[in-house]
């Protein structure tokens, strides 16, 4: 696969802007991951990896339960919801706009199965711009924004963070529009 990253569309994150992420509450909220099992890790980059948010809960919830539509309480006691408010301006690859078509990008780069080229292509990014957004793939009417942020492994940015639990009213929203559900711990008897 093929990509002009020089006729990729742009989409800058300003000062304020703010993403989301959920994670395991024992883990920082930073980390870019270089591994080949993220779709815009930057494999082809030595040094470098993606660090995963999105532009609301919602988004970021679905990202990480994806079709897992059954959860136990633990999958949510589990993990924190953390905002990232951008302290700095952000120039990102902007793949959720049709624009991307004449960069060589189409749905199934960043819906398909093979992340490949998704890696190949965030491997050519890296250094011209500081990440990449698209179009949530398990949100089937396309209105959630995924975001990944480019950096080295163990790097620490200066953006302002807030943790917190999960929000109930994210449970519910999630459960309201995608069908997400929590199941009740067992107990002993």
């Amino acid at each position: 696969m093929s990509f002009d990253v020089s006729r990729l569309p742009t989409r800058t994150l300003t000062p304020g802007t703010t993403l989301q992420r959920i994670h395991r509450a024992t883990n920082d909220p930073w980390y870019f991951d270089s591994s080949d099992r993220g779709r815009f890790n930057p494999v082809g980059r030595s040094g470098w990896g993606a660090c995963y948010w999105a532009e609301s809960q919602l988004g970021a919830f679905v990202e990480v339960f994806r079709t897992r539509l059954r959860l136990v309480e633990s999958d949510i006691s589990d993990r924190v919801l953390t905002t990232l408010t951008v302290a700095d301006s952000i120039e990102v690859a902007d793949l959720a706009t049709r624009m991307g078509l004449a960069a060589g990008v189409a749905a199934d780069l960043v819906h398909g199965a093979d992340y490949g080229p998704a890696q190949h292509l965030a491997s050519q990014i890296v250094g011209r711009h500081g990440g990449v957004q698209w179009r949530v793939r398990h949100d089937l009417e396309q209105a959630l924004v995924g975001v990944a942020l480019f950096g080295r492994p163990g790097h620490v940015p200066n953006d302002k963070l807030l943790t917190q639990p999960l929000p109930e009213a994210l449970q519910e929203d999630a459960s309201r529009n995608f069908g997400y559900e929590v199941l009740p711990a067992l107990t002993d008897r």
